[in-house]
């Protein structure tokens, strides 16, 4: 019997090598068979009904190998069994998705395979963080109908990412109305790594953005290619007058320290770029 038992506990352990105790994990399958590739597959979760604190596949012991996916409620903050947890899955481009909700369980691995069918939820925002004195600027596309969520966790580490836009993770309230966030609270400009996660107004999320760490903005280029150019001074045309996407960093539109973004700044890149005028932002103190 004592060998019988030492077999069975050589075959658990075998055949989870990569789960620790607390673990959740399982398949992950397209609507049609087969799996996800592995970067295509984007999910998070949270915990307790607030998404203060989220994790991802990019979180220590949370992944997805291309057949499974796997997190450790071990590694949420304030996890206890009984608290009811929420993961969110994502295809973009199948289109699909999946949700599972459920308790915390009082056990050492909790088996959930994921089955993913046509869903309908926003676009991920695309995040470009923009160091000033002191700050973070962080600033993304706008999806439309959507408010929106930001995270950050300390840079070079892999831990959970926390929300700073409302650090209670209060479900009750939308969050912010607009694409941009300051983000004053920083010693170094690297210091963090950012994501935004897009949620209109029936709940729906989006999934998560790449996570971004700040780089050095630099002033003209709205278009962040990372020089300034003749397509800034259209980009900054197509939004003024057409309707085109927003500056993609705002910093980098008001090259006239005008306070505003408008037909000027566009003449004065043209007239840096062409005449040998002043370089954008010369004059800002």
């Amino acid at each position: 019997m004592c060998t019988l038992r030492t077999a069975i506990a050589i075959i658990l352990l075998t055949a989870l090598p990569t789960f620790a105790q607390g673990s959740i994990y399982g398949t992950v399958s397209l609507s049609g068979g087969g799996a996800p590739a592995e970067s295509a597959l984007r999910f998070f979760g949270y915990i307790d009904g607030t998404d203060d604190e989220v994790r991802l596949a990019i979180c220590d012991g949370s992944g997805y190998d291309g057949i499974n996916w796997w997190d450790d409620f071990q590694n949420y903050g304030d996890e206890a069994p009984g608290l009811p947890y929420r993961y969110l899955f994502f295809v973009s481009n199948t289109g699909e998705g999946a949700e599972l909700s459920a308790a915390i369980p009082n056990n050492s691995f909790q088996q959930e395979n994921i089955t993913l069918t046509a869903a309908d939820y926003p676009e991920s925002p695309v995040v470009l963080a923009t160091a000033e004195s002191d700050a973070v600027r962080l600033s993304w596309n706008e999806v439309t109908g959507c408010s929106y969520h930001v995270y950050r966790r300390p840079n070079g580490v892999a831990t959970s990412f926390f929300r700073i836009d409302d650090a209670t993770g209060n479900l009750g309230q939308p969050g912010l109305s607009s694409p941009g966030y300051l983000d004053s609270d920083v010693s170094a400009i690297d210091q963090y790594e950012y994501l935004v996660i897009a949620r209109r107004a029936d709940g729906t999320f989006s999934p998560p953005s790449d996570a971004v760490a700040a780089v050095d903005g630099i002033c003209g280029d709205v278009d962040a290619s990372g020089l300034v150019i003749i397509s800034d001074a259209v980009y900054m045309i197509n939004y003024i007058f057409a309707a085109g996407p927003a500056p993609l960093d705002p910093f980098g539109g008001d090259v006239d320290c005008s306070g505003d973004l408008n037909i000027t700044d566009a003449v004065y890149v043209i007239n840096y770029l062409f005449a040998g005028g002043p370089a954008p932002c010369a004059g800002c103190e």
